[in-house]
C-alpha cells in the first residue's frame, strides 16, 4: 500500500472554505451580499425550500416566489403557474408568506431599492444577468431604449439579443423590463401582458407613454444641449426632452465627435 499517496480530494477547498476565502479577499459589501444571495438562491432551488404569495398592485396581482430572502420567480398569470414552475424549477413551491420579501418588494415599487438586491438571477447565462441588473438601475419613472441597456452591458451592438433577455425576464415588475422600449420610441411588446400593460404599468410609476409620440416622429436617437455641452438619451430624467429645444445627432459617438460629453445622469455613451 502506498502511504505517500494523498486523497486528491483533500487537496480541494470545499465550495465553503472557497467562498469563505473569496469573501475575505472582496472588500465590496455588495459584492459579498450579492455572493451569499446567489449560494442562498442555489440551495434552495436545490433542496426545493421555496415558497410563493401574492401582492395586490395598482396594474393587478402578482405572484412571487421565493426563499425567505430572494424573489426566484414573478408572474401575473396565476393560471399558468404550474407550468411556468415545472419549466424554470422543476417542482411548484408551497404556499408560504415573507413578510421580509414583502416588505422588500414594497420599496422596490416604490423606487426606494433596486429590484436586482432582491431576485435570485444565479441560474441565468452572464449576458441575460448583465442585461437584467442594468435594466433594474432604470429609476422608477422612466424609461431607456433597448440599445441603451445592451451598451451599458457592454454589448452594444447586441440590441436584439438584449430584448430576448428581456422578454425572458423571470422576475417581472421586480427587475422593471417594462421601463425599456424600442429605440424608435414606441413602447414594444411586454412579456407580462403586451404593449397595454406595459403602459399601464409605465402610467402607474408617473411615465405618460404618450410622451414619446415626439421623439417618435422626430426619429431623434440622441439630443445634446449647447448650454451645457452635454448630450443625453432623449428620455433622461422624468419626462421627454423636447426634440425642439436641442441638436439631434445619430448616436453618442457622432454627439461626442461634435465635441459634447456624455450626461452624468442617463449614461449614454
Amino acid at each position: 500500500m502506498n502511504t505517500n499517496k494523498t486523497n486528491s480530494a483533500q487537496l480541494e477547498p470545499s465550495l465553503e472554505e472557497d467562498v469563505l476565502a473569496t469573501l475575505s479577499r472582496e472588500q465590496d459589501p455588495a459584492f459579498a451580499a450579492r455572493l451569499r444571495g446567489e449560494l442562498r438562491g442555489r440551495h434552495a432551488r436545490g433542496t426545493r425550500n421555496l415558497h410563493w404569495f401574492e401582492m395586490d398592485l395598482p396594474v393587478g396581482r402578482i405572484r412571487l416566489v421565493h426563499d425567505g430572502a430572494l424573489v426566484h420567480l414573478v408572474t401575473n398569470h396565476a393560471h399558468d403557474f404550474d407550468a411556468l414552475t415545472d419549466r424554470v424549477l422543476g417542482f411548484e413551491p408551497a404556499f408560504g408568506e415573507s413578510k421580509e420579501v414583502a416588505q422588500r418588494a414594497a420599496s422596490v415599487f416604490a423606487g426606494r431599492l433596486r429590484g436586482s438586491e432582491l431576485v435570485y438571477l444565479g441560474d441565468l447565462p452572464r449576458f441575460q444577468q448583465a442585461i437584467l441588473r442594468i435594466t433594474a438601475s432604470i429609476p422608477r419613472g422612466q424609461v431607456r431604449p433597448y440599445g441603451w441597456v445592451a451598451r451599458r452591458a457592454g454589448s452594444r451592438g447586441a440590441v436584439r439579443a438584449a430584448g430576448t433577455a428581456l422578454g425572458h425576464n423571470p422576475v417581472p415588475f421586480i427587475v422593471p423590463c417594462h421601463r425599456v422600449i424600442r429605440s424608435d420610441w414606441h413602447l414594444g411588446q411586454y412579456s407580462a401582458g403586451g404593449e397595454d400593460v406595459k403602459g399601464s404599468v409605465l402610467r402607474w410609476e408617473g411615465f405618460e407613454p404618450r410622451d414619446l409620440e415626439p421623439l417618435a416622429a422626430a426619429k431623434v436617437r440622441i439630443l445634446a444641449n449647447p448650454r451645457d455641452g452635454t448630450f443625453c438619451v432623449p428620455v433622461c430624467g422624468p419626462g421627454v426632452m423636447d426634440p425642439r429645444d436641442y441638436e439631434r445627432y445619430n448616436s453618442p459617438e457622432e454627439a461626442a465627435a461634435a465635441g459634447f460629453v456624455p450626461c452624468e445622469n442617463c449614461l449614454p455613451a
